[in-house]
């Protein structure tokens, strides 16, 4: 594995959203119920082997999964609470993925590229 200091980066970040919103699960949970159930067969039986010695940064440079995160802090990024987060959760899950960008994704990357006001 090389862990790409980015991937260390977005791990911290994305355990730091889940504090700020107090979401009492642990990052094992979330990978295992919002993350990996949106990676193909081919990636899930890829990051399998990544994830034998435990969820951590490693985890992240499978890039189909650093992308998944990436969109799981874009969510946590918009929700001031958790429950926001489990509704947006939930219209994600909703929609269906394909080859090419849905809404949600083009939404997300919208709220990726505008910058946070300092």
């Amino acid at each position: 594995m090389h862990n790409i200091k980015r991937n260390k980066k977005v791990f911290d970040y994305l355990v730091q959203q889940v504090k700020r919103l107090n979401w009492n699960m642990d990052i094992t949970d979330i990978f295992s119920q919002f993350i990996f159930s949106n990676l193909s067969v081919t990636d899930s039986k890829e990051v399998l082997n990544l994830v034998g010695d435990g969820i951590n940064s490693t985890v992240l440079d499978n890039d189909t999964l650093l992308i998944e995160v990436v969109k799981m802090i874009g969510l946590m990024e918009v929700c001031a609470t958790e429950d926001e987060l489990r509704l947006l959760l939930k219209r994600r899950n909703e929609i269906k993925y394909g080859s090419d960008l849905t809404d949600f994704d083009k939404i997300l990357k919208a709220i990726m590229t505008v910058p946070n006001k300092e």
